[in-house]
């Protein structure tokens, strides 16, 4: 950890685990909400589902770089470095997409659940605009999208060759906080937002 960049919000023990609890608080609630009040309501528990979809994701990275923290060998370190490289990858796929002409972005979660969501809450569409912004400026210009996609399919399906396989191996641990700082910035504040939505309209 001492060769990495300590200006990274992540590298801060303290901060890692206010965060880890914060977002397990948070999915507890949504199912204590989602239990009460949205089943049976298709609209609260597509948004319950989103919600919890952003949450579960954003922790599961979180816990993930605890691993990788803590990890005593390396093949644990691999297996964490895999575990963050999917997970923000996966996300930002079904969240807003990779390709701005593609179905894949048309389809997005964020685009599908939420702008139906805001087109009856009208509260929360300017917002929900600021965020849909952000994030396809941020999915256009991923600096680590094509090296990121790379390790997702090593880590999800492996690989015949050597080569491949011992590319996880030698992916520093700084490329991995550097990935997981850029999508984190956006995430953070998706989730924020999202709950704040769920939680709201279920009260």
């Amino acid at each position: 950890m001492k060769n990495l960049n300590n200006s990274n919000i992540y590298m801060d023990k303290n901060y890692l685990e206010k965060q880890i609890k914060g977002l397990q608080d948070m999915c507890n609630n949504v199912i204590i909400l989602y239990n009460e009040h949205a089943k049976g309501n298709q609209e609260l528990t597509n948004l319950a589902n989103l919600t919890y979809y952003i949450l579960w994701n954003y922790l599961k990275s979180l816990t993930a770089l605890k691993i990788l923290f803590s990890a005593s060998t390396q093949y644990e370190q691999d297996f964490a470095k895999g575990q963050l490289c999917v997970t923000i990858n996966e996300c930002i796929k079904h969240i807003i997409g990779f390709e701005t002409s593609s179905k894949q972005r048309k389809e997005s979660f964020w685009i599908q659940e939420m702008r139906s969501f805001t087109s009856t809450h009208q509260k929360y569409k300017e917002q929900y605009i600021k965020l849909k912004e952000n994030w396809v400026t941020f999915a256009d210009s991923f600096d680590g999208n094509a090296r990121l996609k790379d390790f997702r399919d090593i880590a999800t399906h492996g690989d015949k060759k050597i080569e491949d396989l011992i590319k996880l191996h030698t992916l520093p641990v700084s490329n991995v906080v550097h990935y997981l700082d850029e999508w984190g910035k956006i995430m953070l504040s998706t989730a924020h937002y999202t709950f704040t939505c769920f939680e709201n309209e279920c009260k």
